[in-house]
């Protein structure tokens, strides 16, 4: 009888849990941090000017939509739609920039995977602190905007 009332209860924690994390309107950050984000993107925004600067229209426009879908996103963030546009505008500009190091010397092709990887490992850790709610987890999301932005100019332009 004890075991079905503790079974019950986790049952019932997890779907309370579940309900949570599906939770649409639920906020993803404090609002005195969302202004950070919107700062940072504007790094991203700064490298997609330089790459237009240097004629990569092609870079340059994805650059620039994944700017209007994070500040979309970020001016407001919740579990919606503009969370899933954003992150499927970072998975598609990821893809990109993946094949587009086909056309890379060597040196760069390794450095920009090395880079790739690192911001992976940067997103794997946002998602565990964010899971344990911890706000650690902004620390490593303004990185990735940050890491982004910096080494998208340094591989294409210093490299």
């Amino acid at each position: 009888m004890h075991m079905f009332l503790l079974v019950e209860y986790v049952i019932s924690y997890k779907l309370k849990d579940r309900r949570i994390l599906m939770n649409y309107n639920k906020e993803i950050c404090p609002k005195e941090f969302c202004e950070y984000f919107l700062f940072t993107t504007i790094f991203i925004f700064l490298s997609g000017c330089v790459m237009f600067y240097n004629k990569n229209y092609v870079s340059s426009f994805f650059v620039f939509a994944l700017v209007f879908t994070s500040i979309n996103f970020w001016r407001k963030p919740r579990f919606d739609y503009r969370r899933t546009i954003d992150m499927t505008m970072c998975k598609i500009i990821s893809l990109f920039f993946l094949i587009n190091t086909l056309y890379f010397h060597e040196f760069n092709r390794v450095f920009y995977h090395c880079v790739l990887l690192s911001l992976i490992i940067f997103n794997i850790i946002e998602n565990v602190l964010w899971h344990f709610d911890s706000n650690k987890w902004i620390i490593f999301h303004l990185a990735v905007h940050i890491y982004m932005a910096y080494f998208s100019i340094f591989i294409y332009y210093v490299l």
